[in-house]
C-alpha cells in the first residue's frame, strides 16, 4: 500500500497533537517541548538498503544506534512514528535518516506504512549517550540524559544536526 500526502500530513498532525498534550505535563522545557520546537516531519519510511538487515523488535534505540555507528552517511533520529495504515497511535521510536532526511527504519519491516516525526542528533551526542546508558536507552526516553540535554532550548538545539532540524524553530 502507498501512503499518500494527506495521510502523511494527518499522521504528522496526530503526532504533534500528542506532543502538545505531553508538553502540557512538563513542568519545564523537556522532551515533548523539544520535539515540538525542533522536530520535523520526515515523511514515510522506505525499504532497507542492500546489506542492512532488520534488528530485533522492540529494540529501536539499539538498532538505530548500531546502524548509525556502522554507516557514516546516516544520522540517528528519535521521536514518534505512527502507522497510518493499521494502528494510528503515536509510538516513541528511533530510526536513522540520510543527509536528505530519507527514513531508514532498522526495526519495523513495514516502514512505508509509518509517518516519522523527530529530531536528528549529532553523532558525538549519540556516542556520548551510548556510553552513558550502556546502549540501553534512547536519548529522550532516558530521564537523566533528557534532563541534561533539555536543560534549555539553546542547549538542546546544539545537540542536533542543523540541516535536518525544523526550519521553523519556535520558542518553547
Amino acid at each position: 500500500m502507498t501512503v499518500d500526502r494527506d495521510e502523511v500530513s494527518w499522521g504528522a498532525e496526530v503526532i504533534q497533537d500528542h506532543l502538545r498534550f505531553l508538553a502540557e505535563c512538563e513542568r519545564r522545557f523537556g522532551p515533548a517541548q523539544a520535539l515540538l520546537q525542533f522536530g520535523r516531519d520526515f515523511g514515510v519510511g522506505m525499504g532497507l538498503p542492500i546489506g542492512l538487515e532488520l534488528g530485533r523488535r522492540k529494540e529501536c534505540f539499539k538498532n538505530a544506534t548500531h546502524v548509525m555507528l556502522n554507516r557514516e552517511n546516516l544520522f540517528y533520529v528519535e521521536g514518534y512514528a505512527i502507522n497510518v495504515v493499521d494502528l494510528p497511535i503515536p509510538i516513541e521510536h528511533a530510526w536513522v535518516v540520510d543527509g536528505d532526511g530519507t527514513v531508514v527504519d532498522p526495526t519495523w519491516p513495514n516502514a512505508g506504512d509509518h509517518v516519522y516525526y523527530g529530531v536528528a542528533f549529532k553523532r558525538e551526542v549519540v556516542e556520548q549517550a551510548i556510553i552513558a546508558t550502556n546502549g540501553d536507552a534512547g536519548i529522550l526516553s532516558d530521564p537523566e540524559l533528557s534532563r541534561r540535554l533539555c536543560a534549555s532550548p539553546e542547549r538542546f538545539g546544539e545537540c542536533l544536526v542543523p540541516s535536518l532540524t525544523s526550519q521553523v524553530c519556535r520558542p518553547g
